[in-house]
């Protein structure tokens, strides 16, 4: 859609540069173009264009990753570990994977996310993802993911969106907030199309850990739709940059999610590996 635009004759030089705001490393091709005739405008926005087209190619984003499955069940009031056959709540934690080789010219430890946008979610054999935070209907709003057993609130079996921060004792200090594309963020507003995510402010809590990753969500089915072989697909485009107020990048990032560890995997957990077990964050 940008690339057409780019080359609509009946869009001015300032228009097109427009539709590219916010992508700043760009807007310095545009810099210098004037009216030079036909054939020479139009190669230089051909040239700009597939720049932007290419973008989400070259940066360092390698996808949306999940780390592992955690299976849990109520016993009273406390959320205690599962396994797969007696869980009540299977329990996925994505995120944006920045391990891919960098052309940035930067180090990908130093990559910071800022922004989700352009989310599309598709579920399979399940339907809508369980919440259990402060709000009666379900909210993906990270700050509601408390851990008051009182009101029906456990963040471990909690579905939410968030960009690193905390859930639980501390989620009132979650910085993450949805876009208007969101709608209210009730539970059933993660299948609109195109919605997003970021923090106020923007340099909150997204750079990676150690592993180069950043958590952008977590995701929580009914034991009996793991069983049986329930997943989501994720679609998203990703904003960061690399701190020290260099400008910001933009790629694709995808994935698919299975609450069924792979066969390994699930051996292995079975076997009580802690390897595969979620990494320990603030909560």
């Amino acid at each position: 859609m940008l690339a057409l635009a780019l080359f609509d004759a009946n869009v001015d030089l300032e228009t097109a540069q427009a539709k590219i705001c916010g992508q700043g490393q760009l807007n310095r091709s545009l810099k210098g173009i004037r009216e030079k005739g036909p054939m020479k405008t139009m190669k230089t926005l051909a040239a700009v264009s597939a720049a932007l087209v290419a973008q989400g190619a070259i940066a360092d984003v390698a996808g949306l990753v999940q780390d592992g499955v955690s299976y849990y069940r109520l016993d009273g009031t406390s959320v205690v570990s599962a396994s797969l056959e007696d869980a009540q709540y299977a329990v996925i934690d994505v995120y944006v994977d920045f391990s891919a080789p960098n052309t940035q010219d930067h180090e990908n430890s130093e990559s910071f996310l800022l922004n989700m946008f352009q989310v599309n979610v598709n579920t399979s054999g399940m339907g809508s993802f369980q919440q259990n935070d402060l709000t009666a209907e379900g909210s993906w709003i990270p700050s509601y993911s408390a851990n008051l057993p009182g009101a029906g609130a456990f963040s471990q079996i909690d579905s939410f969106v968030t960009i690193n921060s905390v859930v639980g004792e501390e989620s009132a200090f979650n910085l993450t907030t949805l876009d208007p594309g969101f709608g209210e963020g009730t539970n059933d507003d993660i299948f609109r199309t195109d919605v997003g995510w970021y923090q106020v402010p923007p340099n909150a809590d997204g750079g990676v850990m150690a592993d180069l990753r950043v958590w952008i969500g977590r995701f929580v089915a009914t034991g009996e739709e793991a069983r049986n072989d329930a997943g989501f697909q994720m679609t998203s485009r990703v904003g960061y940059d690399y701190q020290d107020d260099t400008i910001p990048y933009y790629g694709d990032a995808s994935g698919e999610f299975s609450f069924i560890p792979a066969p390994g995997v699930l051996t292995a957990m079975m076997l009580g590996s802690v390897g595969l077990r979620r990494r320990q964050r603030r909560k």
